[in-house]
């Protein structure tokens, strides 16, 4: 037996940041108080703003993929994906995500996934709701949400304030 011992390495896991729509951050499922703590509560939220931002830039860049699916991808004849499609929603979602900040949440992030002819779905799935947003190759975007007892469908821009309307009361 070594008459030292090399330490044990304990793996550092920081406390789990969690979004609320009430404005007031949650860091390790405590919220930070602005009274208690004005300047941590700025810092706070500066790093949560952060952190919602990279979540999100990592789903776009993820799915960037998505145009490499050539014509008849799946074998059943359907169109690829045109990168003016991938572009288009990922300008929607980053003004949904800019304009749901605004509000004082952060927008949940999405998967990106291919849909059916060329279209571009944005999918959200908690254990409460769910969220569908289908941008077309035109550019044109639709949405449908199941929320407990609610529902909400949609295109946008014509209808972008009831959406963020719905999402507020989705994620609170």
């Amino acid at each position: 037996m070594p008459l030292l011992e090399q330490p044990t390495k304990v793996a550092y896991a920081p406390p789990p940041i969690v979004f609320r729509a009430t404005g007031h951050p949650t860091i390790g499922g405590l919220v930070v108080s602005r009274v208690a703590y004005p300047n941590v509560r700025r810092t706070s939220a500066a790093l949560l703003s952060h952190v919602a931002r990279s979540l999100l830039q990592d789903e776009i860049a993820r799915s960037s993929w998505i145009v490499e699916l050539g014509d008849d991808w799946d074998e059943a004849g359907s169109p690829g994906y045109a990168p003016e499609t991938l572009d288009a929603a990922v300008t929607i979602l980053r003004r949904l995500a800019t304009l749901q900040e605004q509000r004082g949440s952060f927008l949940p992030v999405p998967k990106i996934l291919p849909g059916l002819d060329g279209i571009v779905e944005l999918r959200w799935r908690s254990q409460e709701w769910r969220l569908l947003m289908q941008v077309q190759p035109s550019g044109e975007a639709t949405f449908y949400g199941q929320l407990t007892g609610t529902s909400v469908r949609g295109s946008l821009p014509a209808d972008e304030q009831k959406l963020l309307d719905w999402i507020d009361s989705a994620i609170s």
